[in-house]
């Protein structure tokens, strides 16, 4: 028994017992360790936390839209991101901090972090509206900003100590802390949506953001969609550009599932194809801590995004860039010329007169004079001080008194144009050599060929100075469908910064003079001249007011409708005329005369002459719509729509009431009228669309922009088919006459366009115009063209407003004939330039 012995002494030892008994207490530890967290874990993780289920919407890509040829022209680029959890538990102090340290490193590494806030960013502050009282009330209202808080600093103030940032910092610092949390709190009441601060940010800030995660904490790197416009300056127009739903369109897409700050089209082709580009947002159905804002599991399947549908357009964007490039050069060598050859007629304009310019057009920032330690923007400053004492620019009044002081000190030669000059190369618009500033302190600077340079160089371009001619559209369409093939308006601007960067840049160019956001090829409306001249050579035909061999003699004054007297653009006669001839030299007498037998009582008395070419405008689509996919200029009042669009009697009594001037419609107006004159007022796009049904003998098409339509899958494609709106009845003789004066326009010695055209080896049908609107100013110009002739494809029409200048006389007709040569392919690889100047040697 003597193992009974040896275990009773064990039993016996006391530590021994001890050690049992802590071997089974922790085996028991053990077992409910495992118990609780693995066993029972989650479900007592859940008993603790109070945690919320959420659904949160996946974003699905937007669409794609692309040139004919499937060259990207709008699209979706990935990019890493920097992103706040606005659930992530902080105190105010902590999260200014964390803020401020993250703007510092943003700013050190060259980020540029989203800033939204509608305070300028420099002082003295203002606000950034732009003029939009209704977008103010609304970010008063969702910011609680208090009543009494009218002016910008106070409601700077207001933000700054609710939101408990340093009193300490300048107030400039304090603005960056604001905007951020003024973000945050626009979405306090979407606590689960991240919060994003920068785009396209680089490694090295990633690198950052990881490697310091405790100290950037709620922060982290993801990755986004940006929106890129690869067409640029020559498409914005058109594809327009995305931005953040605003009031007055949740209003229209509420009702489509959009919420405060979703993206959505603006403008152009974005605007009009919205609900197809969105696409359809996924959903996760997440289980989310509801004390920290932190995603904690999936709970249920993953609901794909799917993307939105792509578009191919009618236009093949490297002819869209010639247009764009020949419309440019033309106006650049137009101002060019106008500085060189000052003698001409009196056409000129003065390097003075140009850098004053540049002051009014806002190109020379006053703001940043104000600002300015340098050379040049001290000087300015203090000159606007001498003239105006109590200068205060913090008030848009007081910065556009400022701006004209200025600009009148330039033109009387009391501020020397190398100041304006170097101030203009203080600020980063231009560049000069250490040689020309130095010229410019010592205001021995030759002027005029510095200015000539820039302009070569396009630090200086037509945009900045704002000086007539400065701005111009083209639209070419296929005479055979109605397709668009190029429509383009100058000035332009850059889509690109207006989806990443429109706090910055819209202010620039809201305050942009020449209105480069204004698509004039499709909004603008300007008197068509003699272009409008074939409308009452058809109605004249056609009503039997003329034949195609009757003859008119030309007494270069027409008096029987009465003062005031309408006179022919050439001081001599004529002689006797057809109407193919009349075409041809454009004789205003002839078609005033036209007219004037269409309101005799055999074709129906008072008014009928003007109701005749009513009825011609009308077939020609002059009162509607050209039908393309974005939006027009056009008028809607009611019951009379048709009649309003067009030159007529309806219009003259519409415009009279609303302008308290003269409603009765006079003999003068009608003969006025049939020269392109009177209220005769339309687009260039309807223009186009008129001359593409004469080139094709009076078929009416529909104008259209989107060649295909496909939905993500590719199991949808819709390719657009023309669309037949209408079509004129018209004698052969009616058009042989017709296209006759067209074709001599062209080619005939000593016609409108001849000198234009005379060495041209495409065979072009043709008229120029020339329209006065401003006394004040010079007449538009402008060119409608089909080619080739025996065979039309395609129809062009241009318009220079206040551009029929003697130092480069039909401009417009110039444009239309380099458009057709880059269209037919000639001179293929070489510049526009380089292709006009080898045919005319």
């Amino acid at each position: 028994m003597d193992w009974l012995k040896t275990i009773l002494g064990f039993l016996g030892n006391r530590l021994f017992v001890l050690l049992i008994v802590f071997v089974v207490c922790f085996y028991n530890l053990i077992l409910n360790l495992y118990d609780l967290q693995i066993i029972h874990g989650e479900e007592y993780t859940k008993d603790l936390r109070e945690i919320t289920t959420k659904k949160l919407a996946i974003n699905a890509p937007r669409g794609n839209i692309y040139d004919k040829y499937g060259r990207p022209l709008a699209v979706n680029v990935t990019t890493y991101t920097i992103k706040l959890n606005p659930g992530a538990a902080f105190d105010q102090k902590r999260l200014n901090d964390t803020l401020y340290d993250l703007i510092k490193m943003f700013e050190k590494n060259g980020e540029k972090y989203i800033d939204e806030f509608p305070i300028s960013k420099d002082e003295p502050f203002e606000f950034n509206f732009s003029g939009s009282q209704a977008r103010e009330s609304l970010w008063r209202s969702d910011m609680d900003i208090k009543k009494e808080n009218k002016d910008v600093m106070a409601v700077f103030a207001q933000l700054r100590d609710d939101f408990g940032v340093d009193p300490n910092l300048p107030d400039v610092e304090a603005r960056k802390i604001v905007s951020l949390r003024s973000a945050i709190y626009m979405k306090r009441y979407r606590k689960y949506s991240p919060i994003t601060l920068a785009t396209n940010v680089s490694n090295e800030t990633m690198a950052i953001i990881e490697e310091e995660s405790d100290k950037y904490i709620g922060i982290y790197v993801d990755t986004d969609s940006l929106r890129e416009y690869p067409g640029g300056i020559t498409f914005s127009h058109i594809v327009g550009y995305v931005g953040k739903i605003n009031d007055s369109d949740i209003e229209k897409y509420e009702q489509y599932g959009y919420e405060a700050g979703d993206p959505v089209g603006k403008t152009g082709l974005e605007q009009a194809l919205e609900l197809n580009l969105r696409g359809t947002d996924g959903e996760r159905t997440v289980e989310v801590d509801a004390a920290t804002g932190l995603v904690l599991s999936d709970v249920a399947e993953i609901k794909e995004a799917v993307p939105g549908d792509k578009y191919f357009l009618t236009i093949d964007s490297k002819f869209q860039e010639q247009t764009y490039n020949i419309l440019y050069s033309k106006l650049k060598s137009m101002l060019i010329s106008r500085l060189t050859q000052r003698a001409t007629k009196d056409a000129g304009i003065s390097v003075k007169e140009v850098a004053a310019a540049l002051v009014r057009s806002n190109s020379l920032s006053i703001k940043k004079v104000w600002q300015s330690e340098e050379f040049a923007g001290k000087l300015l400053k203090e000159y606007i001080l001498g003239e105006l004492a109590e200068a205060d620019i913090s008030t848009a009044e007081g910065a556009n008194e400022a701006k004209k002081i200025l600009a009148d000190g330039v033109s009387r030669g009391r501020v020397s144009v190398s100041r304006i000059f170097m101030a203009l190369y203080e600020q980063g618009v231009i560049t000069a050599t250490d040689k020309e500033l130095t010229q410019m302190r010592g205001n021995t600077l030759s002027t005029l060929q510095f200015l000539v340079n820039k302009i070569n160089a396009d630090e200086i371009t037509p945009q900045m100075v704002n000086l007539d001619p400065s701005t111009g559209s083209v639209v070419v369409v296929d005479v055979r469908t109605g397709r668009v093939l190029s429509a383009v308006s100058y000035p332009t601007y850059d889509n690109n910064r207006m989806a990443t960067d429109f706090n910055e840049y819209f202010p620039i160019i809201n305050s942009d003079l020449s209105a480069p956001t204004y698509f004039r090829a499709f909004q603008e409306r300007r008197a068509p001249g003699s272009t409008f001249k074939m409308i009452t050579a058809i109605a004249g035909l056609e009503r039997g007011a003329i034949t195609p061999n009757s003859t008119i003699y030309d007494e270069t004054v027409f008096k029987k409708a009465g003062l005031p007297y309408l006179r022919c653009w050439s001081s001599s006669s004529h002689g006797s005329i057809n109407v193919s001839k009349a075409l041809q030299v454009s004789c205003n007498y002839f078609f005033a005369e036209t007219a004037y037998r269409l309101s005799s009582s055999k074709n129906g008395g008072k008014n009928s002459g003007i109701y005749a070419l009513n009825e011609y405008m009308k077939a020609f689509g002059l009162n509607e719509r050209t039908g393309v996919e974005i939006g027009e200029a056009y008028d809607s009042r009611g019951k009379n729509d048709e009649q309003i669009q067009i030159s007529s009697p309806e219009y003259r009594e519409y415009l009279g009431n609303l302008y308290k001037t003269e409603t009765k419609w006079q003999d003068g107006d009608t003969v006025a009228t049939a020269i392109g004159q009177a209220i005769n007022n339309y687009t260039a796009a309807t223009m186009a669309k008129y001359t593409m049904i004469l080139a094709n003998r009076g078929t009416r098409y529909k104008l259209y922009m989107t060649e295909r339509h496909e939905n993500y899958g590719g199991d949808f494609v819709e390719i657009s088919k023309p669309v037949t709106e209408g079509t004129i009845e018209v004698k052969d003789s009616t058009w042989k006459a017709v296209y006759t004066g067209m074709y001599n326009v062209t080619h005939a010695v000593g016609a409108t366009g001849y000198s234009t055209f005379n060495k041209f080896p495409i065979s072009v049908g043709g008229k120029t115009g020339t329209a006065q609107e401003d006394l004040m100013r010079r007449d538009h110009t402008s060119f409608a063209g089909f080619a080739p002739f025996d065979d039309p494809q395609i129809a062009v029409y241009v318009v220079i407003p206040f551009g029929d200048t003697p130092i480069a006389p039909a401009a417009a007709a110039h444009i239309g004939r380099d458009v057709i040569g880059a269209y037919m392919g000639l001179g293929e690889g070489q510049t526009e330039r380089q292709k006009v100047n080898a045919l005319y040697r």
